[in-house]
């Protein structure tokens, strides 16, 4: 690591994919978060495919998209220098109680969210691993971090420390390793996010993939045929799995819940891919726009 530059401070964590510290810019005083990447210890040293694909993401710009400011390669290792951020959704919500958010807080945080979505989506970037923990906040601002990284690093199980990753928030068909993904994975990650801040709980708790996909089903339904061949691209896997009545999310979350935030929840949280609602229609529903006119309003 470039020690001139940064000086390191101290170690905010171990991610997915390696140790993060926090470090300073000597010559400015920012701080900025620097995730520390092993990238193995043979000759071949850092694949041009990941070279590439950390430029891309380094020319993102968004206000809810965590910004990475530089990529250092050193012989064995990656150091991606992001702007610091003082903490995390997850963090957040364990800390307030009751563990939900209040109506406008949800409101805010998940029009950030999808807006950051439609952001990456509408560069070409996926997310592949959405999950409160990597979703920070700084001042009430919340901004996606760790974008793009599944596929340059692969979607992992384990992390780091060998830890499993959680599944939670993971789509059918990334449960189900039906290779065909696209936006649509990331918008069932979006509607498990935002019912935990409705419900103050993860709503699909898994400890295995097949564990998970029974969470899934058991509350929403187990798929047709027809929407196994959607979600998988094969509809032999059916006998495996009881035959559960469709539902819509709803009895799982607070009754008193806005209808509106109830609605594009469901929308989201669609078996197939194609019929979750993406980002750029959730900007123009009902439970967004609301937001956007309030906010509009105070900021004139």
């Amino acid at each position: 690591m470039d020690n001139l530059a940064y000086g390191r401070m101290n170690k905010l964590g171990e991610g997915t994919y390696g140790v993060v510290y926090k470090a300073q810019d000597k010559s400015s005083g920012n701080l900025y978060a620097i995730k520390e990447i092993r990238t193995g210890t043979g000759d071949e040293g850092i694949p041009s495919t990941a070279i590439r694909e950390l430029s891309l993401l380094k020319r993102l710009s968004h206000e809810n998209v965590v910004r990475l400011h530089d990529v250092k390669f050193e012989r064995y290792s990656l150091h991606l220098v992001f702007e610091y951020m003082q903490g995390d959704l997850h963090a957040y919500l364990k800390q307030i109680q009751p563990k939900r958010l209040n109506l406008s807080t949800t409101r805010k945080f998940s029009t950030q969210l999808i807006k950051g979505i439609d952001y990456l989506h509408s560069h070409g970037v996926l997310h592949r691993d959405l999950k409160p923990q990597n979703l920070l906040i700084t001042d009430k601002t919340l901004k996606i971090a760790d974008f793009g990284l599944c596929r340059t690093f692969g979607i992992p199980l384990r992390n780091y420390t060998h830890e499993i990753v959680t599944l939670w928030y993971r789509s059918p068909e990334v449960l189900l390793k039906s290779g065909q993904y696209s936006t649509p994975l990331d918008m069932w990650s979006v509607g498990c996010i935002m019912a935990e801040m409705l419900a103050g709980g993860s709503i699909f708790s898994g400890q295995t993939e097949l564990d998970q996909l029974f969470s899934i089903f058991s509350k929403i339904g187990t798929p047709t045929h027809e929407q196994f061949r959607m979600i998988s691209g094969y509809g032999e896997q059916m006998a495996s799995f009881p035959e559960w009545q469709y539902s819509t999310i709803h009895p799982h979350l607070p009754s008193n819940a806005d209808p509106d935030l109830l609605d594009l929840i469901n929308r989201m949280l669609q078996l197939s891919p194609g019929d979750r609602i993406s980002a750029k229609d959730s900007l123009r529903h009902p439970f967004i726009r609301s937001y956007k006119r309030t906010h509009n309003r105070n900021h004139h």
